[in-house]
């Protein structure tokens, strides 16, 4: 998913930064995150913390119509160990300041833009998801009274068996293994 939330507008077109904020999360949600609003005050640094795949971030984000500086960096980076996260973004569609680049750079906090947020699960080392291994049919092994070849027989089976070796038919079950 692309946001596309934000696709053609400025950042003066949102109405409020609540709005803002519930837009990034709305996005984070649409990934398969649970992300969730942080209240205004006291929030320590985070508008958005997010949780997937046991990762957990969380995200400072601004509706400036300037560049953002280094005090959203600082923040985020605050709001990693009060809110025990792994990974902290500042979100901005304004840009950012070149002092905060490189503090940012310093602080592994990640600078990004409101359309980057479609690449949640891999800008934050997301794990992609294992496909569980589906298991093999059980098997019972029964041997063919004419020459004794093993044949290997799906379990839950009753009837009559034809030997690939010698050719004998026989009646075979396995309903009680």
């Amino acid at each position: 998913m692309d946001a596309s939330f934000f696709e053609n507008e400025r950042p003066a077109a949102r109405s409020t930064p609540a709005q803002f904020e519930a837009e990034c999360a709305a996005i984070l949600s649409a990934l398969g995150w649970c992300a969730r609003c942080v209240g205004r005050s006291g929030d320590q640094g985070a508008d958005v913390i997010a949780t997937k795949a046991g990762v957990r971030i969380v995200l400072q984000c601004k509706l400036y119509t300037a560049p953002v500086g280094n005090r959203a960096v600082q923040e985020a980076y605050a709001a990693v160990a009060y809110h025990g996260a792994h990974r902290a973004a500042v979100v901005a569609s304004s840009g950012f300041t070149t002092s905060a680049r490189a503090l940012a750079a310093q602080t592994g906090v990640l600078l990004l833009h409101p359309d980057q947020l479609g690449s949640a699960d891999r800008l934050f080392g997301v794990p992609e998801p294992v496909a569980p291994t589906p298991k093999p049919p059980r098997r019972v092994i029964r041997r063919c009274p004419s020459c004794g070849t093993g044949l290997r027989l799906p379990q839950w089976r009753a009837g009559h068996v034809r030997c690939p070796c010698c050719g004998h038919r026989f009646w075979c079950a396995t309903l009680f293994f």
